[in-house]
Parts: structure tokens; sequence; C-alpha cells
């Protein structure tokens, strides 16, 4: 019976919990290396995630008959935009909230963790990931040109490939991950205290996702609470569907069915919804806003400053848009940039990837959600510009 990633990672912090008493100092610090090199192999994954999610994106776009100067000069406009603001709106109702919480670990315990026996930190490129991305979204419809057949080809391959290093090696090992960070956590005699605040946290969270789509549904029905309510429950199957399969793209049909409820049979939103179902995460958003400055605050970081803010959430959101068509790609991009723009330590990455792939279900329902909720809103933006260069 296959187990599912929530699940391991869940029996590896039990498996840490139980095992660390009796593991010899030596082991304990072998498993934290180990768990450091799994975190480091997987950020050296990161750029070639990035260049062949886009290519294979401008494959399937070609496919559908969509042409790709609509995708990134319209679609992509707009899911990069509602990135930004449920960043924004996190980070705006997130920072007065868990002001409200104590959330501080024991400061005892700072500088305590335990050591890497080795250490390697490859950094592939002398730029940062998103200059990646965005010459990606140059390079594909160039090289389709040049060579569509061998381009095609190539992509593939290297889609292939990557899914298969992903799914079969870096995934099934990420427990390790976790297990490791784990022991540091309790050789510095923090674990409890952290899990005793995460109850605080998911409130947060949800607190802040309903009031976001909420607010997302009331102004895409023209300020209508009533209409609003009517598209939101429209959409709702959907996102129950996609909480349980733990998949957007699985709910693709009812959300195609809901949009076309809510947007009388409109060819902008069934084109807004087929092509943003997996770049478009509003529940990655906001729920990953909420975690970064919760784990902040309970190491004692400053918060971020608006201004540095905007250009991380900015750098994670144009990120996002490689982790298309790859399962538990968002986990590996996620990690650079809270690396470099908020100076995450290994360990505060370890426990944001956990809680995020452990709250994934309540992610995707959000996302589900939010993409019927925006599409609502693409369709009277593009309705009233023309911008859709796509007929209906």
């Amino acid at each position: 019976m296959k187990v599912s990633l929530p699940i391991r990672l869940l029996l590896a912090i039990v498996a840490a919990v139980l095992s660390f008493h009796f593991l010899p100092p030596f082991f304990t610090q072998l498993f934290y290396t180990l768990g450091l090199a799994v975190k480091d192999a997987m950020v050296m994954v990161v750029p070639f995630l990035i260049v062949l999610s886009i290519f294979h994106a401008f494959l399937q776009n070609q496919k559908r008959g969509a042409s790709w100067g609509t995708v990134i000069g319209g679609l992509f406009v707009a899911v990069f935009l509602s990135g930004i603001l449920g960043s924004l709106y996190s980070y705006t109702l997130g920072m007065p909230l868990l002001s409200l919480i104590h959330l501080a670990l024991p400061a005892s315990s700072a500088g305590t963790g335990l050591e890497a026996l080795w250490r390697f930190n490859v950094q592939l490129l002398p730029f940062g990931n998103e200059y990646l991305l965005l010459g990606s979204l140059v390079l594909a419809p160039m090289l389709s040109r040049l060579a569509p057949v061998r381009f095609a080809a190539c992509t593939q391959r290297g889609n292939r490939i990557l899914l298969f290093l992903l799914q079969r090696i870096f995934l099934p090992v990420f427990p390790l991950l976790v297990f490791g960070f784990t022991l540091d956590l309790l050789y510095q005699g923090v674990l409890s205290v952290l899990v005793a605040k995460l109850g605080w946290v998911l409130g947060t969270i949800l607190l802040v996702e309903a009031s976001y789509l909420l607010l997302l549904y009331w102004v895409s029905f023209r300020f209508s609470l009533r209409k609003a309510i009517v598209g939101l429950k429209n959409v709702v199957p959907a996102g129950i569907l996609g909480f349980c399969a733990g998949s957007s793209a699985a709910a693709l049909p009812l959300s195609l069915e809901a949009a076309a409820k809510n947007t009388q049979n409109s060819g902008h939103a069934e084109l807004s919804i087929s092509t943003t179902v997996n770049i478009h995460l509003m529940g990655d958003s906001l729920n990953m806003i909420i975690l970064a400055l919760a784990v902040m605050k309970m190491f004692n970081f400053p918060m971020p400053e608006l201004v540095p803010f905007l250009i991380m959430a900015s750098s994670l959101t144009l990120s996002r848009f490689a982790a298309a068509a790859i399962p538990g790609g968002s986990t590996f991009i996620m990690m650079p940039v809270l690396e470099k723009y908020l100076h995450f330590t290994p360990e505060m990455i370890a426990i944001v990837v956990a809680l995020d792939i452990l709250l994934d279900s309540l992610t995707t329902l959000v996302n589900v959600l939010g993409n019927g909720g925006f599409a609502v809103l693409y369709d009277r933006i593009a309705a009233k510009w023309g911008r859709c260069g796509v007929s209906p």
C-alpha cells in the first residue's frame, strides 16, 4: 500500500522522537548531515526544474492552441499580480495577528544546534533563479521556432528525467531531511515548544484564507455579496474534490463546470482555468507567507520591511511558475528563495517545508477555490479590454 508523503513525514517525526535518546551522538550528527545533503541536492535541482517546466508549459499551450503572447501578456501578468496581492494580504493581516501570539522559542537554545559532519553547497548559477525563469520564457518560443522537433523531443525527454528524479529519488528521501532536522530540534530542546504553538499558526492561516477568498469573490462579482456566495458555492464541489485528491488538476472538470456557471459559458474563463490550474497557486501564496513569518518569529528573526518583503514575494511568485506540471515542484522552488531573501537557516527551511507539505490538502482546496474566483475576475477584465487572443 502506497503511503502518502504527509503520512511519511509524520512517521519520520515520530521516529526521531522515539529514537533520539537511544542514538549515539555520532549517528545523530550523521542523520542531521544526511538531511542537510538532501536539502542541498534539492536546491541544486531547482535551475533544471525551472527551465524544463517553462519549456513544458510552452509545449502544452501550443497543443491547446493558445498563443504564447496571450499566456505571457495576459494570464501570466494576471497570475503574477494575483500572487503578489495574496502575499501582500497575508503579510498585512498576518503580521498583526501573529504579533498577538507568543511564538518565540526559548532564547537559551540559540546556537546550540547540531554541527554537520560535512557539507556540500554548490551554487550552479551566478544569478538568481528568477532571472533564469524570465530567460526561459523568452527562449521557449525562439527555440521552438528554430528547431521545433528537436525542442519538443528534448523538452519531453528532460521532463521525464526530471520527474523520475523528483518522484523516485528526492521525494522518497525527503522524510530523511525531516528526520535529521527533527533530531536537531530535539537536541536544542525546542521541538515540544514549537509543536505547542502550531495550533495558533494554523488558526491564523485559516482566518487569512477564508477572509481573502470572500474578498476575492466579492470583488469578482462586482461587490454583490449574494452573487459572491452563490459563485463560491458553485466552486465548492471542485474544492472538495481537490482537497480529497490533493490535486488541483484532478478537480479540473468540476472547476470548468463551475466557471461555466459563474461566467455564462465564457471562453475566457475556460482558458484561464485550464491554463493556470498548476501555476495560479493562491493557497501557496497565502500559506507560505504566514508560515514564513511565524517561523521567523519562533527563531527571533526580525520581521521583513515592506519593500524587501515585496522583492521576496515577487521572486517567490515568479518561481512558482516553474512548479507547473511537476508534482512536489513548489517544495523545491521555495527553499532557495527563503534562504536568499529571508536568510533562513536549514532548520527553519525544514520546518516551513514540512508544514507546507502537511497542509497540502488545505492548500489545494484554497488553490481550487481561488482559481474559481480568479477565472470570474479575469473573464470580466478580458471581456472589457478585449485582450484575449483565443476566440471563446
